[in-house]
């Protein structure tokens, strides 16, 4: 927590914050005021429960278009068909596989967000490359896995990027 609290009152509003995991369930129990950054939750559907207040069972498009708005945060609820909110317009994939339900994966898609929004001047096209990107690899690795383990998808992210670029 007090990590939390030092990271709010020292982050600079040009710079970017992406919260996942364990952050988001802190952030679910604080409830601190968001700083001035660029802020982007990746919560899976529990943590995305504890941190709008909606039961999973709840979840619909327009209640979670209400807590995106309320929060005033870029958020990436990740599911089968991850949903994508920003402030002025969502998106919903429709790619991706179940074979990605497994641990660790959550982390990687944070990660390739946290890559591509430093290397995009325009957030809103950072975000949507990076999750595209890693469903894209996620589905086309299921292919011919069971279960896709985060490694395999790491190491494909240069060869999809080639293979996206056109």
């Amino acid at each position: 927590n007090n990590a939390i609290t030092f990271l709010l009152q020292n982050i600079q509003p040009h710079q970017n914050l992406i919260v996942d995991g364990d952050a988001i369930t802190i952030f679910s129990k604080l409830k601190p005021q968001l700083p001035t950054c660029r802020v982007i939750f990746t919560p899976h559907l529990k943590e995305w429960e504890r941190l709008s207040g909606i039961p999973i069972e709840e979840q619909t498009y327009e209640r979670n278009r209400e807590a995106v708005d309320r929060l005033g945060a870029t958020v990436v609820l990740k599911k089968h068909g991850t949903e994508i909110f920003f402030k002025d317009e969502d998106f919903k994939l429709t790619i991706g596989s179940p074979a990605m339900a497994t641990g660790g994966m959550g982390d990687t898609l944070a990660g390739m967000i946290t890559s591509f929004v430093g290397q995009f001047d325009n957030l809103k096209e950072a975000v949507m490359s990076a999750t595209y990107t890693h469903s894209f690899i996620g589905e086309n690795l299921a292919k011919d896995m069971y279960v896709v383990p985060p490694s395999r998808l790491i190491n494909e992210i240069p060869y999809a990027m080639k293979q996206l670029e056109s």
